[in-house]
């Protein structure tokens, strides 16, 4: 039942504590993508434990007990006997928590951690799981000009002269005639000739210009016609790049105690400015109780140096809370 409290609390928390065992401190890893396994895994909660974080903060033992409905000593009691369970299976084997990770002692009898990646405890990436896809292949349009073939023109072709029959009287008598007539014949025959020529030509260019209008329209459709086949692709995700800015807020805070009514929260307020403490109300927990702070800070490194010295010279009971307020 233990395995389970503390999988709870890895949801809501970045750092559990075991008492007289360990601390199991989470960090956020971003989201990453592998290009050789082609391989995707969302933004997850990385687990780590620190065996030197093993005293007691009250916040596995306030949930044993609620979650159990038994008191608060007999949770400390029943996690003591858990440590102890767990001590002796390392002395002769490995221990294994479910869905959190492995211990197991080194040679030199150094407690080794290694964390489980069965469960991702960022809520936030809630229903994400690591993705494969194969790399994306795509197919390149063949594109065919058509070519179109010019119609030739046809030369026109001159028609035949009818000789006109004259008598023999008439030949003697109209030599130059004749021979101004046929000097014309040829004349027209060249113009023809000439004529169809250019209009053959003109009509040639004409062709090859729609020729080459038509073969770049056919280029342009069977580009836009184009499709490329894309196997298996990825889910469309939308990921923030650039310098994560400092964070400024006070998200770590050490809790001095619940109170129903505000007056008594003012009260224990007043109490430990008397001693030096930036006390304040955070807001309500879960049971709309009055959460009062002595004191919150920018990053959970200074805040558990401070926790550690109240528990030492103050109140046991502190404990560490996350909350963005």
């Amino acid at each position: 039942m233990i395995v389970e409290n503390i999988a709870d609390l890895l949801y809501r928390y970045d750092c559990v504590i075991v008492p007289n065992f360990g601390g199991f401190i989470c960090s956020e890893d971003s989201a990453a993508l592998d290009k050789v396994t082609h391989t995707f895994t969302p933004p997850t909660k990385r687990i780590s434990f620190n065996k030197y974080l093993n005293k007691n903060d009250g916040l596995l033992a306030n949930y044993m007990a609620k979650q159990e409905g038994i008191s608060y000593e007999e949770a400390m009691s029943k996690i003591q006997q858990i440590v102890e369970d767990w001590n002796t299976s390392l002395a002769k084997n490995s221990l294994k928590l479910d869905g959190i990770g492995t211990f197991h002692l080194d040679q030199n009898e150094n407690l080794v951690f290694e964390a489980s990646n069965d469960i991702n405890y960022l809520r936030a990436s809630f229903g994400l799981t690591t993705i494969v896809s194969p790399p994306i292949k795509r197919e390149k349009a063949i594109l065919k000009k058509k070519v179109v073939t010019p119609k030739p023109v046809s030369k026109p072709k001159p028609e035949p002269k009818k000789e006109k029959v004259i008598p023999i009287a008439e030949k003697s008598e109209s030599k130059f005639p004749v021979f101004i007539k046929y000097a014309a014949g040829v004349a027209i025959a060249i113009s023809l000739y000439g004529a169809g020529n250019y209009i053959y030509n003109q009509n040639e260019q004409e062709q090859e210009f729609v020729s080459s209008k038509v073969a770049q329209e056919n280029v342009e459709k069977q580009i836009q016609e184009a499709t490329f086949v894309v196997g298996n692709p990825l889910p469309a995700i939308t990921l923030t790049v650039g310098l994560t800015p400092e964070k400024k807020e006070l998200n770590y805070h050490i809790i001095a105690g619940s109170f129903r009514e505000m007056k008594n929260a003012e009260k224990k307020i007043k109490e430990l400015e008397a001693k030096g403490y930036k006390a304040k109300v955070i807001g309500k927990n879960k049971w709309d109780l009055i959460q009062v702070a002595y004191e919150s800070f920018h990053t959970r490194e200074d805040a558990i140096v401070v926790l550690e010295k109240i528990k030492a010279e103050l109140a046991k009971d502190a404990w560490l809370l996350t909350k963005k307020i």
